[in-house]
């Protein structure tokens, strides 16, 4: 050790570190059944032009503490060009469930993706559950 330490002085080194189960970050919140629904909840099967929707998909809270999150849907047409960004934040208490939506009104026919993304939040861009896609038919 530098001066004024010798053999002689006693250093004491202390460290802390917490202890338990450590849950994987891409498994925090995972994201399942996603679909599509109606502002009642009710699945909807065929979706048309000017009709609004809700996507929405299950998630819960698997760490071992209140987790912070952002829900976020992103669509893109046929030529991958985006026409629909939204987004939910909130927090989930450990093992809380839930479903978040987000409307989205399609303006044009065709074929659409929907990719939904769980984040810590949108200025801290951290996953936590891999991304899902599907395919939206819009007629």
């Amino acid at each position: 050790l530098p001066k004024p330490y010798t053999t002689a002085d006693e250093l004491k080194i202390s460290a802390s570190t917490f202890v338990g189960p450590v849950v994987a970050p891409l498994e925090r919140v995972p994201v399942g059944n996603p679909r599509i629904v109606d502002s009642f909840g009710k699945t909807i099967s065929q979706v048309s032009v000017d009709q609004q929707i809700q996507i929405t998909s299950d998630i819960g809270n698997r760490n071992i503490a209140s987790q912070p999150f952002t829900y976020l849907v992103q669509i893109h047409d046929s030529d991958n060009a985006v026409v629909s960004l939204s987004w939910i934040t909130g927090s989930l208490e450990t093992d809380q469930n839930f479903s978040p939506a987000v409307s989205w009104i399609p303006s044009k026919s065709g074929q659409y993706t929907a990719t939904i993304f769980v984040w810590t939040s949108l200025t801290n861009p951290v996953a936590l559950s891999p991304t899902t896609e599907f395919t939206i038919t819009v007629s």
